[in-house]
C-alpha cells in the first residue's frame, strides 16, 4: 500500500529509473514495509499465527489488559513463555497493524523531497500545486478501480447481482486525500506544522473519546462473537459516529454509489504523515553529521512510542477507527526502524545483496501494491476450479493442494504465502535490474 511519491512528475506512467543518487536506507525502509504487506496481505491460513494476522481488539481497555497480563504471570497459571508472547502491546497491535502506518510515515517521509525537486524546476504555483492535486487524484481513482475488482467484478461477472460500482473510501482513497491534505500543511513552519499533526491526532481522539455513540459506551472498543460465523467482530462505540454521517454520500442511480464515511479517517492518516516530514526534513539536512542524523531519528522514536503507549491507556489501540495512540506509537517504531537502517546502511556502509532485495521492493512499491492485488484478484480469485469435488477459487484450491501435500494447515498456508512473495519478489528484482519503476 506504499505510493513513491518522491519523484514531482505526477503521471502515472512506466519510465527508466533516475540517474541521481538516492538514501538507500530509505528505499530498504519501503522494502522492508512491502515485504510485509505482502506477507499480511495472502495469508494461506487463518492458522499462520496471531502475530501476521490483525487482532481483533478483545482485550479491552490497556490497563485492564495489563492487569489480567500480570496476573496470569504471578498466578503461576501462564506457560513461561507467556510473558512475551501475551505482552498486550503484542496482543493490541501485531505486524499487520504497522502496515498501513508505514504507509503513511512513508508519505510523509518522501513529502520533503519531492517538495524540494519540485521547487527546483521553479514551476508557477499553478504547475506546481496542480501536480499535488493530481497525484492525488491518481491515488483515488487507483482506489476505485482495485476496489471495484475486488469486491464487485465477480459477482457482476457470475450473475449473481446486477453491474454496479461503489466510489467509496478504501486504503488508496485515504492516503491520496491525506497526502493532499499533508502536502499542504507542509508549508507551514516547523513548529506550527508541528502544532497542526498534534491538532488533527488530538481532534480524532476527542471524536472517538467524547463524540455521541447511540447506546454503547464512548470511548470503547470492545468485540462480540457473531452468531452467524462464530467468528469475533469488532464492535466499535464509534461505528454509530461512523455510520450516521449520511453527507459522505448514497445511492447516485441505479449503478452508482458513492460513500465516504471513511473521510473520518484523514484527519489521523494525515496527522501521521505531517510526523513523518520532519524524519524528511531531517534526512535532508545536510548540516548534522550522519550520526547525529541517527541519534535524533531514535530519540524522536523512543518519545513517540512512549506518547503512543500512555495514550492508549486512556484510549485502547485500534487500527479500524485509527486512534491517535496507535497511530503515534506506530510513527515511534518507524522512526526507530529507519534510524537502525540509516546507521546501518548510510552511516556504517553495511550493503550488501540484502540492500539490493530490499531495494527492489522499495522503489516499486506502487506495482508491489496494487499490481499484486490486481493479480490475485483477476487470475487467482475470480477462475472457479473443482477440487475434491467441491468448486472453489483458485486460491482456495492452491492452499488446500498444498495443505494435503504437507498435512498441514500451517505448513500449508505458510507455502502458498511464501510462494507468492517469491514470485513477485522475483518480478520486482527483474524489473529493479532493468531499471522499470512505476511512478505517480
Amino acid at each position: 500500500m506504499s505510493i513513491h511519491v518522491a519523484d514531482p512528475t505526477p503521471q502515472l506512467s512506466i519510465t527508466p529509473a533516475a540517474a541521481k543518487p538516492r538514501l538507500l536506507s530509505l528505499d530498504v525502509f519501503r522494502g522492508v514495509v512491502i515485504l510485509a504487506m505482502l506477507i499480511v496481505n495472502n495469508p494461506g491460513s487463518d492458522r499462520i499465527g496471531y502475530f501476521w494476522m490483525h487482532p481483533d481488539w478483545r482485550e479491552g481497555p490497556f490497563a485492564a489488559a495489563f492487569a489480567r497480563w500480570w496476573e496470569s504471570l504471578v498466578s503461576g497459571g501462564a506457560a513461561w513463555h507467556a510473558a512475551f508472547t501475551q505482552f498486550p502491546l503484542w496482543r493490541h497491535c501485531t505486524l499487520a497493524d504497522f502496515v498501513m502506518p508505514m504507509f503513511m510515515l512513508i508519505i510523509g517521509l518522501a513529502i520533503p523531497y519531492s517538495a524540494a525537486s519540485a521547487r527546483k524546476a521553479n514551476p508557477s504555483p499553478v504547475v506546481l500545486w496542480g501536480r499535488v492535486v493530481k497525484r492525488a487524484i491518481v491515488l483515488v481513482v487507483l482506489g476505485w478501480i482495485l476496489c471495484y475488482f475486488r469486491d464487485q467484478f465477480a459477482p457482476w461477472f457470475y450473475g449473481r447481482r446486477a453491474f454496479s460500482i461503489t466510489l467509496g473510501m478504501d486504503v488508496l482513497q485515504l492516503l491520496g486525500v491525506a497526502y493532499l491534505v499533508a502536502r499542504v500543511l507542509y508549508e507551514l513552519p516547523n513548529h506550527p506544522r508541528l502544532a497542526a499533526a498534534a491538532g488533527l491526532l488530538i481532534w480524532h481522539w476527542a471524536f472517538l473519546r467524547f463524540g455521541y455513540q447511540g447506546d454503547v459506551p464512548r470511548g470503547t472498543f470492545e468485540a462480540f462473537r457473531d452468531p452467524a460465523t462464530g467468528r469475533m467482530i469488532e464492535h466499535s462505540a464509534v461505528r454509530y459516529a461512523y455510520d450516521h454521517w449520511g453527507i459522505w454520500g448514497g445511492s447516485i442511480t441505479s449503478w452508482l454509489n458513492v460513500n465516504w464515511i471513511g473521510m473520518l479517517s484523514v484527519p489521523p492518516a494525515a496527522g501521521m504523515m505531517l510526523l513523518g516530514t520532519f524524519a524528511g526534513d531531517w534526512m535532508r539536512n545536510p548540516a548534522p553529521a550522519p550520526r547525529r542524523r541517527a541519534q535524533r531519528l531514535a530519540a524522536a522514536g523512543v518519545v513517540l512510542a512512549l506518547i503512543g503507549i500512555a495514550w492508549a491507556f486512556d484510549l485502547p489501540m485500534n487500527k479500524p477507527r485509527w486512534t491517535p495512540g496507535y497511530l503515534v506509537y506506530c510513527a515511534g517504531v518507524g522512526f526507530l526502524v529507519l534510524a537502525g537502517l540509516y546507521w546501518m546502511i548510510d552511516v556504517r556502509s553495511f550493503r550488501g545483496r540484502w540492500t539490493i532485495a530490499f531495494s527492489a521492493l522499495g522503489v516499486n512499491a506502487i506495482a508491489a501494491y496494487w499490481v499484486t492485488i490486481m493479480f490475485k484478484v483477476l487470475a487467482l480469485n475470480l477462475p472457479r476450479v473443482s477440487y475434491g469435488g467441491n468448486p472453489m477459487s483458485l486460491t482456495d484450491a492452491i492452499i488446500r493442494s498444498l495443505q494435503d501435500v504437507f498435512n498441514s494447515p500451517w505448513l500449508g498456508g505458510w507455502a502458498f504465502t511464501l510462494l507468492f512473495v517469491a514470485f513477485w519478489w522475483a518480478i520486482l528484482l527483474l524489473a529493479y535490474r532493468y531499471k522499470i519503476i512505476w511512478r505517480i
